[in-house]
């Protein structure tokens, strides 16, 4: 098995693992996701059903339950035990499943829409290739993506430390652009914020990361974490933090894309 196999399966258990806590901490997730209900166009509330890819626990049905409920959704996720949890939640379309490989068929898609889940892949351009391959003409692909710029206090906070932070390497915006300039899609909307929480308990603002499964690293960790060292972290990420509680923030792009007809 190669290294990037190895970290699928690390990320597949963690997130397998992460579903019954995932809820509870997943603050900025349904943040981004209400934002990203807002820029689809109207169209997209007259389909039949909707593709979820990475639906985690199934925050955009539960959205679309209580405001679109005559739109099913397909939840689609890496993890078994996050599906598990949308099913709980009254969802009956469950499929398990790997994003770059969708097992569905060419241009039969209304809809694809995904939320803070995208940031686990390598190769955007790719990735928008599989949606675009399974999206019917004119269908929409929505998404709201961490990029480059995320968890920067955290980041240095680690650093500061002498440990590897606890995060990956990001795709920027810029890598998000051009994955669209490579395929048959079209931008309908396009926006960029920052969303950040704080808390005053940094190991509740650490459970953000680490117990939503986002906390896998590619590469393995560095150094142990002794106490000398998480007192470091901890003054380096609450100065970092400007003394307003431990921030935990991440640079958002949401993007609404359409397919573009073919000639």
């Amino acid at each position: 098995m190669n290294e990037m196999n190895r970290f699928q399966r690390r990320v597949h258990e963690a997130f397998d693992q992460a579903g019954m806590f995932y809820d509870r901490h997943a603050v900025l997730q349904r943040q981004a996701m209400l934002k990203l209900l807002t820029l689809l166009p109207e169209s997209s509330h007259q389909v039949p059903f909707w593709l979820d890819v990475g639906s985690g626990t199934g925050l955009v049905y539960e959205a679309l339950a209580a405001q679109l409920p005559a739109i099913d959704v397909v939840c689609f996720d890496l993890a078994a035990g996050m599906l598990k949890v949308a099913g709980t939640k009254g969802s009956r379309l469950l499929v398990q499943g790997d994003m770059h490989r969708l097992p569905f068929a060419d241009a039969s898609l209304p809809v694809v829409i995904s939320n803070f889940a995208l940031q686990w892949t390598d190769h955007p351009k790719h990735l928008l290739a599989e949606f675009s391959r399974v999206l019917s003409d004119e269908g929409i692909v929505a998404f709201s993506v961490p990029v480059q710029g995320s968890l920067q206090a955290l980041s240095k906070g680690w650093a500061a430390a002498g440990l590897v932070p606890p995060i990956n390497e990001l795709p920027s915006g810029k890598d998000w652009l051009d994955a669209v300039q490579k395929n048959a899609l079209s931008v309908v909307q396009i926006w960029n914020d920052r969303l950040e929480y704080r808390d005053d308990d940094a190991r509740q603002a650490l459970a953000l990361v680490r117990d939503l499964g986002a906390g896998t690293r590619k590469k393995p960790a560095m150094g142990l974490m002794s106490p000398r060292r998480w007192q470091k972290v901890l003054n380096a990420w609450s100065l970092l933090s400007e003394g307003r509680g431990y921030c935990i923030d991440y640079e958002v792009l949401w993007m609404v894309l359409a397919k573009k007809p073919p000639y």
